[in-house]
């Protein structure tokens, strides 16, 4: 635990120093999901330096993990017309860093590109027990709903970084009006970064594909 706590503290050019509120959070969430048995891997969209990334591989360490960036910062395409303002590049990252970091274990995938087109790198039947976004924009943000709700196992959890942190506004406004007709409401946690959290509900009768 206490190595789990250095690298929270130390990680990320130290972006996550004093917010153990999601940390614990982090914790106590996956210990449920093994608790209450809930299947299917771990995916991260917005893997940045990979403090998160390798927070979740440590504490379940039986579960795939795939990890999705462009490892080049924010694509042009993506920041365009985003209600942030903000410009293609930020949050730089280097693709072999994080692998040096996170580790090369054969659970851990590296999903390198623009998000949505790095999809065809999960397999047709993977499912999700546990989905961390953290990739700021309205773009990626709504395609990753998109994509991994109808993947996410009933129990799993869809963590949405910076949801009303007022920072990244287009994240609120991709998650707002892909929830507007799905059945789940979301979890407000009070840490420093205006996390919110899905727990996916098993609709009767209903198949998930």
């Amino acid at each position: 635990m206490t190595r789990l706590f250095r690298l929270w503290e130390h990680g990320q050019k130290g972006n996550n120093r004093g917010d153990w509120t999601r940390l614990f959070f982090l914790i106590a969430n996956v210990e449920s999901l093994r608790e209450r048995a809930v299947p299917g891997a771990i995916a991260e969209l917005g893997v940045y330096k990979g403090a998160t990334a390798k927070i979740l591989n440590m504490l379940a360490p039986e579960r795939s993990v795939y990890l999705f960036d462009t490892f080049s910062g924010f694509d042009e395409r993506d920041v365009k017309n985003d209600p942030s303002g903000t410009g293609p590049g930020r949050f730089n990252g280097s693709l072999d860093e994080v692998k040096q970091f996170v580790g090369t274990d054969a659970q851990v995938h590296y999903c390198k590109g623009v998000f949505p087109d790095t999809v065809s790198m999960v397999p047709n039947d993977e499912r999700f027990a546990l989905v961390h976004l953290d990739c700021d924009l309205y773009e990626p943000t709504k395609a990753a709903c998109e994509f991994f709700y109808e993947r996410l196992s009933p129990g799993g959890l869809l963590i949405l970084h910076d949801y009303y942190s007022g920072c990244w506004p287009g994240v609120r406004q991709a998650v707002d009006e892909f929830l507007g007709d799905k059945p789940e409401t979301l979890t407000l946690i009070p840490d420093k970064s205006g996390t919110a959290v899905l727990t996916k509900t098993a609709i009767k009768g209903r198949t998930f594909r």
